[in-house]
């Protein structure tokens, strides 16, 4: 009896099945071959290498088949590519040409309108003025013949007061195409004030200025010397210099109706004002307007009392009431 036992048809079921299973795994799950890295691509030389062979991998428990060797071809190129010079060209964008042209524009338009006949000034309309001509005040503006865009209203007064003291106001306006509109307001003279070889003019608030054609009812002052220079004067930045203190100006127009008629009125800076007498003698008041008529009644009771007793003096002073003298 033979030991070879038949094999059951269970045994033939196992046997596939695990057969099965073992070509499925083999199948689904290869071994991974190897990366080669990838060719460099060339161009212009055609080369022919040899495709590496690869081997199937056996299924469901067959052998593997071996496929052929394939030749592949492979192009390799020595060209070297190298960059040529470009020119570049600047981007031009629509802002900036809308720009330039208004910049353009707009400087045309401005020379032209600095230059353009139209508006150059041929001269100013003056208002207000008496005894100052307008040629005199159209020197000082120094705006003949410029553009009217020169024109600074502020600057102007500021050149006419400075050219001309007896311009008590100056307002300038300024209007297209060449209009300069110019109001003044005169300085009214009070005393003619003569010192030395200089004779000029004195308004109300001791303001000096040149004399300018006639003036009627004013006050002839006589000066020894220089009045005491005004404290605000010093510090004075805009305007015209005040040259004596308006109260000396309201005490000279105090004393002058007691002139005697036909006498210069007389100003010294050590006695004040007076007057010249007929009589030989000068006479002072002071520089101040207090007690005119009792310095003028003790005055006259001094004249009298020296005319009594033949003394002719050469001046008299009653600026002090409680010390009056003579000499």
């Amino acid at each position: 009896m033979s030991d070879t036992r038949k094999p059951t048809r269970a045994d033939l079921i196992r046997r596939r099945r695990a057969q099965r299973q073992t070509a499925t795994k083999t199948t689904l799950h290869p071994a991974p071959p190897p990366i080669a890295p990838a060719p460099r691509r060339t161009f212009g030389v055609e080369s022919r290498t040899a495709r590496p062979p690869f081997t199937r991998m056996p299924v469901m428990g067959g052998t593997a088949r071996q496929v052929g060797q394939v030749a592949r071809r492979q192009y390799t190129s020595t060209l070297t590519l190298s960059e040529s010079p470009t020119l570049a060209l600047p981007r031009l964008h629509a802002g900036r040409l809308v720009s330039g042209a208004l910049t353009l524009t707009l400087a045309f338009l401005l020379y032209t309108l600095w230059n353009a006949p139209t508006f150059q000034v041929r001269g100013a309309e003056v208002y207000g003025n008496q005894r100052l001509g307008v040629t005199e005040i159209n020197a000082a503006l120094r705006l003949i013949g410029q553009p009217i865009f020169k024109a600074v209203p502020a600057q102007l007064e500021a050149n006419l007061r400075t050219d001309y003291p007896d311009l008590a106001q100056v307002k300038v306006e300024v209007g297209l195409p060449n209009r300069l509109i110019v109001h003044v307001v005169e300085r009214t003279p009070i005393i003619t004030w003569h010192q030395g070889e200089q004779t000029f003019w004195i308004d109300a608030e001791g303001v000096a200025f040149p004399v300018r054609g006639e003036a009627a009812a004013l006050i002839e002052v006589f000066a020894n010397g220089r009045p005491p220079q005004v404290a605000s004067a010093a510090d004075q930045t805009a305007g015209p210099p005040v040259f004596i203190d308006p109260a000396l100006v309201r005490v000279m127009a105090t004393v002058f109706p007691y002139v005697p008629p036909g006498q210069p009125m007389v100003y010294d800076p050590a006695y004040g004002v007076g007057w010249k007498d007929p009589r030989g003698w000068s006479v002072y008041f002071g520089q101040n307007t207090t007690d005119i008529p009792l310095k003028l009644q003790i005055y006259q009771a001094i004249v009298d009392k020296l005319v009594a007793s033949g003394i002719v003096p050469t001046l008299i002073s009653v600026e002090h009431l409680r010390a009056p003298f003579y000499k």
